[in-house]
């Protein structure tokens, strides 16, 4: 009888506890390796992306001031050439031409700009006043293209009712307004203002020095039009190495050789006679188109009547103006000091230039309308804008002026004494689009600048 032995409990294969718990740890490490490693494929391309990312903005940021670095060196050009065009500039040729550069010297991803400078094609490119378009295209190492853009606009010395360098005489003594002064328009001077009283100032007066001088009740109620100071300098000086009397002369269409008498007629000619010696002569009328815009006088010239078309007068020596000269389309109802005045009706335009002196004559009211400059120093109280009769008690008649008055040292009309004449100044304001032939350039104004284009 075979006897089968059977295996006990004991004998039985037996299953750990920690073999169990070691595969669920194994399981469990090796979920949390393939989300680890997938995060951190994850994240190695999110690192890669802003890596691209930021460089792709520093390769942006490199193009746009690259744009603007050609935008500073346009600025900087009119900065060191502030009476000439860009067109006159040298080196750069007739319009439109193109100014190229590189930005970030000595860096390893250096930019470069192109300026293209043209006419606004808004803007007549043959007007006196000049305006531009300043396109400026910034490109980076990396490829990127940034795109500036600004507007210019070349203001001439017409652009103020008065300016001056000095408004002081040779001695140092202040050149004053005074209460009975009304100047109604913009006002730049380099020097300090000198108050008296309670003159009017109805626009912007702006000055480089940074206090008013204000004597006999003076205050800053006068400057209805507002007042700043500290104004960067107006370039006075830059007419001495462009040498506006020079332009003129090349461009004008009538040179006279002598001291000459010229009277303007409103038929739009000019009679002028040789005065020189005391002499008289027979006149000779030319008509104002056929000028070239221009009348040069090596000597002396004295002006007066009704303008009817565009000129301007300029003299190697000084201009008298010994009796009213106005503007056919700004005389009668059409006056500009009435109330019923309409500027858009003045169609003409006269300019007056001199080295030494423009004098005013006479005793009673005059009438001018011109833009009016002197470009010269030459010392003495009666260079500058002047009246003749500057000492004399007359009552202080009213200097009628609508125009602009720029002059390198003021000259004197009248004393806060009550001698001579008191101002009444009112800005001709088709000067901010016009001006007379040939005026003198005075600064750039920058303005709408914007990106990408």
């Amino acid at each position: 009888m075979k006897t089968y032995l059977y295996p006990t409990s004991r004998d039985a294969p037996r299953v750990s506890k920690n073999n169990g718990m070691r595969g669920s740890m194994l399981c469990v490490v090796l979920l949390f390796l393939v989300v680890f490693s997938i995060l951190s494929v994850g994240l190695l391309k999110l690192a890669s992306f802003n890596a691209t990312a930021a460089g792709k903005d520093i390769s942006a940021s490199q193009a746009f001031w690259a744009a603007e670095a050609g935008i500073a060196q346009v600025c900087a050009l009119a900065e060191k050439h502030a009476t000439a065009p860009f067109e006159s500039m040298a080196g750069m040729g007739t319009l439109p031409f193109v100014i190229t550069g590189t930005t970030l010297p000595g860096s390893g991803t250096p930019g470069t700009y192109s300026v293209h400078i043209d006419y606004d094609p808004t803007w007549p490119s043959t007007n006196y006043i000049k305006k531009y378009e300043i396109v400026s295209t910034g490109v980076s190492k990396g490829g990127d293209t940034r795109v500036v853009g600004l507007h210019a606009e070349l203001w001439t010395f017409a652009n103020y009712m008065h300016a001056s360098h000095f408004e002081q005489t040779p001695d140092g003594d202040p050149i004053y307004f005074s209460g009975v002064d009304v100047v109604d328009g913009p006002v730049y001077v380099n020097g300090q203002i000198n108050i008296w009283s309670t003159p009017t100032f109805t626009k912007l007066v702006r000055s480089a020095a940074t206090t008013v001088n204000y004597q006999n009740g003076g205050t800053a109620s006068v400057f209805k039009g507002g007042l700043g100071l500290s104004a960067p300098l107006l370039d006075f000086q830059g007419l001495y190495s462009s040498d506006p009397v020079a332009t003129v002369k090349a461009k004008a269409g009538l040179t006279l050789v002598g001291d000459y008498t010229l009277v303007f007629a409103a038929d739009g000619t000019v009679a002028y006679t040789l005065t020189a010696g005391g002499g008289g002569g027979k006149p000779v009328t030319k008509a104002l188109s056929s000028l070239n815009g221009a009348i040069y006088v090596n000597g002396n010239a004295s002006v007066s009547g009704v303008v009817n078309g565009t000129v301007t007068v300029v003299a190697e020596k000084s201009i008298y103006i010994p009796s009213s000269i106005t503007y056919a389309s700004a005389s009668g109802t059409n006056d500009p000091w009435r109330s019923s005045f309409n500027p858009a009706a003045v169609d003409d335009a006269l300019g007056l230039m001199a080295r030494q002196r423009v004098e005013v004559g006479g005793t009673a009211a005059i009438n001018i309308h011109a833009a009016i400059m002197v470009t010269g120093d030459a010392g003495g109280n009666s260079w500058g804008f002047n009246a003749t009769n500057k000492v004399m008690s007359i009552g202080q008649p009213k200097l009628n002026v609508y125009g602009s008055i720029a002059q390198y040292r003021r000259g004197v009309v009248g004393y806060v004494s009550g001698l001579g004449f008191a101002k009444n100044y009112k800005y001709d304001s088709r000067f901010n689009s016009i001006s007379p032939p040939w005026w003198p350039y005075s600064t750039y104004l920058f303005s709408n600048w914007r990106q990408g284009g």
